[in-house]
């Protein structure tokens, strides 16, 4: 064998009922139990997304006090899980695609304004993890902002605590136009 480099080649693998991650819509909601695989597709998903196309992709919660309260593990994990080490840039607030400009930040919706969100126009995706924290006043902030960007979407994960909380309301019992839904449990976690 030459001294060539072998790239280790990963075939994204994510539960069947998941697999409209990989299509085109406005929003994407994925409710249910734990270990279902919602957060770690989320991740996979996303992490692959943005090796093909630049993206800007803001991860939210309702309260992040340090990135220890986000998504940023997770994603590091899921990078090199998915032999995609070389392929992105992780510092201590932001992932950057390497060679591509994919750019990942993290944040608090808690601690943001009206007019500090106007920061984070011109971000593709908002993946909104542990979602059912998540406070009206925050969705009505965030969803314009996000929306003003054509084309974006708004990625919703969480783990259903009570069926008035916002977010059920607003995605479960009322989803908006072009909401794909999927319910899931630890039986759904077989990939596809």
């Amino acid at each position: 064998m030459s001294g060539a480099r072998q790239e280790k080649v990963v075939r994204l693998q994510i539960p069947a009922k998941l697999a409209f991650l990989l299509e085109m819509h406005p929003y994407k909601i994925a409710y249910g139990g734990r270990n279902s695989l919602k957060s770690h597709s989320f991740a996979g998903a996303l992490l692959t997304l943005g090796l093909n196309q630049p993206l800007r992709i803001l991860c939210v919660r309702e309260v992040q006090k340090s990135l220890a309260d986000s998504v940023h593990q997770l994603l590091k994990d899921k990078i090199e899980a998915l032999g995609y080490s070389g392929r992105y840039d992780i510092t201590e607030n932001a992932i950057r695609g390497v060679g591509i400009d994919t750019l990942f930040r993290f944040v608090g919706l808690s601690d943001l304004t009206a007019a500090s969100i106007k920061s984070f126009e011109g971000f593709d995706i908002a993946w909104a993890e542990e979602a059912q924290g998540i406070k009206k006043r925050s969705w009505q902030i965030l969803l314009p902002t996000i929306f003003r960007t054509p084309g974006a979407e708004v990625w919703v994960s969480f783990n259903p605590d009570m069926d008035d909380d916002e977010t059920w309301v607003r995605f479960i019992a009322n989803p908006p136009p072009g909401a794909v839904v999927a319910e899931m449990n630890w039986r759904d976690a077989v990939k596809c």
